[in-house]
């Protein structure tokens, strides 16, 4: 059967870049290094955004090697999600470089990780995954949103947060907002926004899980036993879709989940029904940034 369009999506539907400015956190690896590349050689100039300066500038030496005769411009900004000063440095850098921002893929991510604290005092997961990528958006949403009033160009300015389907599959619907470490059970505007899964990948995530259970999937996941196993390049074509794509239906679908490779997941469409009633968008975004003024930062 032939796939739809948004199924189909490829690199070849990316339009010129020229002129964009992108940001991608943990774009030195996996299907970051993918969007970040993409991205460059449509023509935008892409900030990578990672905590290892050795490994942006092997991952970049190798992006342009990839493209020989061409130029692409790329850029390392340091930052270390586990530390939310690490994140307001490296976005008011970039803020003092740069005027506009067009694209911003929250893509750095970590899974399965033994239970342990922030410097900041949070859990990991949720400082890596949520709480760092939210002080980011906040930090750059000036920025954002001087880009979009600038353009007259519906959609133009996006954020795309790479999440996962597991989201679907949580033990508990709602978040613990008064104790986001899950401390208790440790034992064991004209932006368009967007949430995506990019696939089953075989990444560096699977490697942190030291469980029987992590190492099952991390077996399974590299021998292919897990049906519908994707590389990395499949894998950031849903991210690219949303970052760039020019179909009306993920224009238009900002807020929504999206999957493979580029479709709109209408679980993600439930789950915010079932969200909306109990306010918990407003509630999670509230207690994000007292959070962060707890820790000192403006938001």
């Amino acid at each position: 059967m032939a796939s739809t369009r948004k199924e189909a999506f490829s690199v070849n539907d990316m339009p010129s870049l020229a002129g964009f400015i992108a940001i991608v956190t943990g774009g030195s690896d996996g299907i970051g290094y993918v969007a970040s590349y993409q991205l460059a050689i449509h023509g935008a100039r892409v900030y990578i955004m990672s905590r290892s300066l050795q490994k942006a500038v092997k991952a970049i030496s190798n992006m342009q090697k990839s493209t020989p005769g061409k130029e692409l411009d790329l850029h390392f900004l340091q930052v270390d999600l586990q530390s939310l000063g690490s994140v307001n440095e490296a976005a008011q850098r970039f803020k003092e470089t740069e005027s506009r921002l067009d694209i911003l893929v929250n893509n750095a991510g970590i899974m399965a990780v033994p239970y342990a604290l922030t410097p900041d005092g949070y859990e990991t997961q949720w400082q890596t995954n949520y709480l760092s990528p939210f002080f980011l958006i906040k930090s750059l949403l000036p920025v954002l949103c001087s880009t979009a009033a600038g353009t007259t160009s519906q959609g133009r300015v996006r954020i795309v947060n790479v999440s996962s389907d597991a989201a679907f599959v949580a033990i508990t619907p709602d978040c613990d907002l008064e104790n986001p470490n899950l401390d208790h059970l440790k034992g064991n505007l004209a932006i368009k926004a967007y949430a995506v899964h990019p696939g089953v990948i075989e990444t560096n995530l699977q490697a942190a899980d030291p469980t029987i259970l992590g190492k099952i999937v991390k077996f399974s996941v590299k021998w292919g036993l897990v049906p519908g196993k994707l590389g990395r390049e499949d894998g950031a074509r849903t991210t690219l879709a949303c970052a760039t794509g020019e179909d009306k239906g993920i224009v238009e679908g900002s807020g929504a989940f999206f999957g493979p490779f580029g479709q709109r997941d209408k679980r993600g469409d439930a789950l915010i029904r079932k969200w909306q009633p109990k306010n918990i968008e407003e509630k999670l975004w509230k207690a994000s940034e007292k959070m962060l003024r707890e820790k000192g930062f403006e938001v």
